[in-house]
């Protein structure tokens, strides 16, 4: 995340010279620019706020912030003035804003101010599913169906994994990996491991009923890809075919004041409770060059880093060449995958992950011994950690967890692509025995 904050920030800064050079007399430096995206955040805040929206808001902002000091300028802005404002996915915000406001002499607490920042929020990331399914994806072939088509088991364990960590309260569902329909048809026939019920109520003291569903865990939903409205309908009518209560409906996948304010007209049996963004809170209103000239507002760039490759340190390498995610957009736009894997070899893997999307029937005993064994062999039997004996030569082609690129989509004035390229290097041309 510092990373791909900082690349933004020094990106901005960068544009902000150029912007100098072109325009003699025109000031930006940091505090200038600063107070410009403070002017755009208070006029989103006022936008919003004009609107009745009834909306819980996480600024689900980090990566793409345009500068660190304005990470946390935002959350206090926010947290004093906008309505719905519930906290901040960003550690480094959350951590700062309490430090800043304890030096201030604010107590904690319903009589403090720190209240108002609100929680330190979020989901695991879409990595956590992805890295799970290529480590795992032999147990999603062991629930296969009669096609061939493999069974979303991996996904399941790594969101278990992350309810062990973290408890059942508010427990949220991440769901779009690879297909929001197929990952809840199959949580609704997969069966609660028995570990799972242990590890749950001896870290949390939380009970789960014998037999009860995967699906029956999910409180909140959160949907960051796709037809938002055709997505909710799915998810809504998932949980009634097993006469479970709607769950919270979180709307993450929002790049406008527009778009928020939409959402929030919804039908009531589709509408988000919570609504994640940080992009749209982000940014710059347009300046003014001495000569009166309006200068266009910096641009902000798209910084994204994947990871897609994932192996045990000393382990077999994984029978699947590479992590990625599918996601429910029906264009592919956020499909991702190593791009180095060849592309005949990319084809087939692609071709499993739609495979698996698109299945709806799942039969219970045997997804549910799937997901039994793999979470018994992560949990118990310690499959992930580090093997006892080295593999030299996979070890030497990749890292644990292997970051390859990052695109950065720079809209006018710089009107160019950059790729930072971060690592280099060659797959091996069959995986070591």
């Amino acid at each position: 995340t510092s990373v791909m904050q900082l690349t933004q920030q020094f990106l901005v800064r960068a544009q902000a010279r150029a912007t100098e050079r072109e325009h003699p007399g025109l000031v930006l430096d940091r505090t200038e620019r600063l107070a410009s995206s403070l002017g755009k955040l208070a006029s989103v805040v006022e936008r919003l706020n004009a609107k009745d929206h009834k909306l819980g808001i996480a600024l689900f902002a980090g990566r793409r912030a345009s500068d660190r000091a304005f990470l946390c300028l935002q959350n206090l802005y926010c947290m004093r003035h906008l309505a719905g404002y519930l906290g901040t996915s960003s550690v480094f915000a959350a951590s700062r804003v309490h430090e800043a406001l304890g030096a201030a002499g604010s107590e904690p607490g319903e009589g403090g101010r720190h209240k108002e920042v609100g929680r330190l929020l979020g989901t695991h990331a879409h990595e956590q599913s992805s890295i799970m399914q290529q480590l795992l994806c032999g147990y999603d072939a062991e629930a296969a169906d009669a096609g061939g088509a493999a069974a979303p088991v991996s996904v399941l364990v790594a969101h278990l994994l992350f309810f062990a960590t973290h408890g059942l309260q508010n427990a949220t569902a991440l769901s779009d990996t690879f297909g929001t329909a197929a990952l809840l048809a199959c949580a609704a026939r997969a069966r609660v491991p028995p570990e799972f019920v242990e590890d749950v109520r001896e870290a949390h003291g939380a009970e789960v009923a014998e037999g009860a569903s995967v699906l029956s865990l999910f409180k909140v939903m959160r949907l960051d890809s796709g037809d938002y409205a055709t997505v909710a309908e799915g998810v809504v009518s998932a949980f009634e075919r097993e006469g479970l209560p709607r769950p919270t409906l979180m709307h993450s996948n929002l790049g406008s004041v527009e778009e928020v304010l939409a959402a929030a007209e919804l039908p009531e049996r589709i509408r988000p409770e919570l609504a994640g963004f940080g992009t749209l809170a982000d940014g710059f209103a347009p300046f003014e060059a001495p000569d009166g000239t309006q200068v266009p507002p910096l641009s902000m760039a798209s910084v994204v880093m994947k990871a897609v490759q994932a192996r045990v340190e000393g382990g077999e390498p994984p029978q699947q060449r590479c992590a990625g995610k599918l996601s429910d957009q029906t264009d592919g736009s956020k499909q991702q995958l190593d791009p180095r894997v060849p592309q005949e070899e990319h084809t087939s893997i692609v071709e499993r992950w739609v495979a698996m999307s698109k299945r709806r029937e799942f039969d219970a005993d045997a997804v549910s011994a799937a997901l039994r064994r793999a979470y018994v062999a992560v949990t118990r039997e310690n499959l992930l950690q580090q093997a006892r004996e080295r593999s030299a030569a996979w070890a030497q082609a990749f890292n644990s967890f292997h970051l390859v690129s990052s695109h950065l989509s720079l809209s006018p004035p710089l009107g160019h692509e950059v790729r930072v390229k971060l690592v280099q290097r060659a797959l091996p041309s069959t995986p070591p025995r």
